[in-house]
């Protein structure tokens, strides 16, 4: 007897166990070719975030909650830490550039960071709309705050205190809308920024 005579006998004797083991082999290799694009999509997005960061500083405590809130925006920041210790590391000899963080502030869930210029230059970020902000209290929005909130260049909002929107408002000092930055696919369009004073 060959071997797809005796196949075919099983098939016929068993039709639905063959079809349930077609459909479970299936689901199976499914499953693990959406967990392999998924990692792979998680990773590119993880690299595509720390690009061009080598070292980050901040207050004493979690290194893993420091890096999930300076680079990712998803945690609650260690603390401040005094200007003149971080002048000390920004003029390093071995350090070629840093960017100042300022966290602390939201809008409707939306982080605001007081920042310079380098920080959306790291992720080659460009305004698809008005300019970037250029005196205190001015902001430029990344593209997923603009599609979620409807702001656009010229609108004025209140920030809240904290990182959730429930924080008490600072409505005596609005921030206004100077520019919307083009999507990245970074955490770029995630973020409000501004500078460093306003925060």
């Amino acid at each position: 007897m060959n071997l797809l005579y005796l196949v075919w006998q099983y098939v016929k004797a068993r039709p639905l166990n063959t079809v349930l083991n077609v459909v479970l082999l299936g689901l199976g290799i499914a499953v693990i070719t959406i967990m392999l694009l998924a990692n792979v999509q998680m990773q590119r997005k993880i690299e595509d975030n720390v690009r061009g960061i080598d070292l980050v500083i901040g207050a004493k405590g979690s290194p893993m909650q420091l890096i999930l809130s300076s680079i990712f925006h998803v945690d609650v920041p260690t603390g401040n830490v005094k200007l003149r210790d971080a002048e000390r590391f920004a003029h390093g000899p071995f350090v070629k550039q840093s960017i100042p963080l300022a966290l602390g502030d939201n809008y409707q869930a939306f982080r605001i960071v007081g920042t310079n210029h380098q920080y959306p230059a790291l992720y080659e970020a460009s305004l698809s709309t008005g300019a970037w902000w250029h005196r205190n209290m001015e902001v430029a929005i990344g593209s997923a705050v603009a599609a979620r909130t409807g702001l656009k260049p010229g609108d004025h909002f209140p920030s809240a205190h904290g990182l959730v929107p429930e924080g008490h408002q600072h409505a005596e000092q609005p921030y206004i809308v100077t520019g919307v930055m083009a999507a990245t696919g970074s955490i770029l369009d995630e973020l409000i920024l501004t500078n460093i004073e306003s925060i």
